[in-house]
């Protein structure tokens, strides 16, 4: 006999496994995110086949994943799938980083949209002779002419091709040469194409995924979405990851330097969209150069000092390998001198100095002892008002 008990009973039961069913989901999400993370970081460094070469080229130093762009993509539909079958609540259990990567791959789940990452390769992943033949007619077009200019040998593609790919005839006599890049194109820095930006930032290291890089960093610097701050911390994470012991014929202080250097053009990018999110991002960052020791010895290569001097709107360490000149500016500025015909680098400062104030007054018991330090000391060489 079904009693009302019963059908109670049987009621918290249903609810009981429905929430299992969705908590299960939320985790196999995050795992399928983790494992992709996990993958992509491992890297492997091979020189490029010589016999492919033609006389007089340069040599291409090819980073591989043990993930290729296939299962990279592979990947994405594992995870836009899952989800596609969680809701808001399970999405909200995800990390900044992880709903990033989430609502990625679940735009990447749309035909259409994997066209638009097709295309920006095809735009940027590699030099311009390397061009598909309707791209390489609209970038020469309308003055055609140029190509020839750089010894090509007719209005024929396959002319413009050598010319862009080799230059002028003896030109490697006056400046060793390199063939030319595809600079950004309007229709690309728009909010139709950040996910497609987002999607060559998280794939694995190729030598297209490499030509792309610096475009990908000045595209999202341009359409200046804030939502995207997260992935770049997990980027920058991922990609200084992968060149730990990876680089042909290095030493392991090059490999330091590699290690760094991405670091500092990650936290150049960041710093350059003050938002709410990129203060919490940049302490990210500083906390992971700390534990993994990449804040090295030399004083000029610390990330902490970088970060610093980056949210006061100073003059950065890099500037001391420029010009020596800049090591006793550097270290004025340090001490608050600065002097009246050096110029800051921006005005950043002013948009960094509230909300670094208001982060210095909501700390806890709990909050890590570097990102104190790290504020306090931007702020003793903020500019004064």
């Amino acid at each position: 006999m079904i009693t009302c008990k019963n059908i109670i009973l049987f009621s918290a039961i249903v609810i009981s496994l429905a929430s299992s069913s969705h908590a299960g989901n939320s985790g196999v999400l995050s795992d399928k995110i983790n494992e992709f993370l996990e993958e992509r970081e491992t890297v492997t460094v091979e020189k490029s086949d010589d016999s492919q070469k033609e006389e007089g080229e340069w040599e291409w130093k090819l980073r591989t994943g043990s993930m290729t762009q296939q299962a990279y993509r592979d990947y994405l539909e594992k995870i836009g799938m899952a989800a596609q079958q969680s809701n808001n609540n399970e999405l909200a259990m995800l990390s900044p980083a992880e709903r990033e990567i989430a609502d990625l791959a679940a735009w990447f789940m749309k035909r259409e949209n994997q066209i638009k990452c097709d295309e920006l390769v095809a735009w940027y992943g590699g030099y311009a002779h390397e061009l598909p033949d309707k791209y390489l007619e609209e970038y020469m077009s309308p003055s055609i002419n140029a190509a020839r200019k750089l010894g090509a040998t007719g209005e024929t593609l396959g002319g413009i091709r050598k010319g862009l790919r080799k230059g002028p005839k003896n030109y490697a006599l006056i400046i060793p040469y390199r063939p030319p890049v595809v600079e950004l194109r309007d229709e690309h820095v728009t909010d139709a194409y950040l996910p497609a930006w987002e999607f060559w930032l998280m794939a694995p290291p190729s030598r297209k995924r490499d030509f792309i890089g610096g475009r990908i960093n000045k595209a999202l610097l341009e359409i200046g979405d804030e939502n995207v701050i997260p992935l770049l911390v997990e980027a920058a994470k991922n990609d200084a990851k992968s060149w730990k012991g990876r680089t042909i014929d290095s030493s392991p202080q090059r490999q330091l330097q590699l290690q760094q250097d991405t670091l500092f053009a990650y936290t150049n990018l960041i710093c350059s969209m003050p938002r709410e999110k990129t203060l919490d991002a940049l302490l990210e960052i500083n906390r992971y150069a700390i534990a993994n020791d990449l804040n090295g010895e030399d004083y000029y290569k610390s990330i902490t000092r970088h970060i610093i001097r980056r949210l006061a709107s100073r003059r950065a360490y890099a500037d001391q390998l420029i010009d020596p000149k800049m090591q006793e500016i550097i270290a004025r500025q340090d001490r608050n001198e600065e002097p009246e015909d050096i110029p800051l680098t921006d005005e950043l400062w002013k948009d960094y100095k509230p909300l670094l104030e208001a982060s210095l007054a909501a700390k806890t018991d709990e909050t890590p002892q570097a990102d104190i330090e790290l504020i306090t000391s931007a702020l003793e060489i903020m500019p004064e008002e």
